[in-house]
């Protein structure tokens, strides 16, 4: 039932009303417009994990809530019914799960893509409730010792955990896999 509705919204939505508002307004406004948005909410990360492009630019940037709901607002009157969401670490601002809310409301999709570290009990009650359309979550290596050694500390015991309880909830995992000689 979940993958039926989900691929009914992805094919009507995306497919078909997308796609058509999209070529609409290709046409009207002489450009291109995606039919995905990549935003990342914040440079923050709760990591500092060696060779990333977020520690090159800091940890001060990020758009206030009403910057995104805006950003979605005029993407979806252009055509765009698909939204991927990185960072930084996305799940560092609390307010995301009021946008994230809001998407699904309007019937779009989301992707998340997450170090999957801070994924806690209350993160967990809320995807129980609003699971994006897949959750992208990278792993530096298949050990602590892997992770303490690009990132600083242990996190692979923790991240493999939150890996399972979103499973466990029947959110649709997707593996990142950095390969490193670690």
């Amino acid at each position: 039932a979940l993958f039926r509705r989900i691929a009914l919204t992805f094919a009507i939505d995306l497919g078909y009303f997308g796609t058509k508002a999209l070529r609409a307004n290709r046409e009207k406004e002489h450009c291109n417009i995606p039919w995905v948005v990549l935003m990342d909410p914040t440079s923050a990360c709760n990591r500092h994990c060696k060779g990333c492009w977020a520690a090159e630019y800091g940890h001060k940037s990020n758009l206030t809530l009403d910057e995104m709901r805006r950003i979605v607002r005029e993407c979806k009157a252009l055509g765009t019914h698909f939204f991927m969401y990185t960072g930084g670490e996305p799940l560092i601002r609390k307010d995301f799960r009021y946008l994230l809310t809001e998407l699904k409301k309007m019937g779009l999709l989301v992707l998340v893509n997450s170090n999957g570290s801070l994924i806690d009990r209350d993160w967990l009650d809320f995807f129980r409730h609003e699971p994006p359309f897949r959750f992208n979550i990278t792993l530096y290596g298949a050990s602590d010792a892997a992770y303490e050694r690009l990132c600083g500390r242990p996190m692979f015991a923790r991240v493999t955990e939150n890996i399972r309880a979103l499973r466990e909830l029947g959110v649709e995992v997707k593996l990142n896999v950095s390969m490193t000689p670690y």
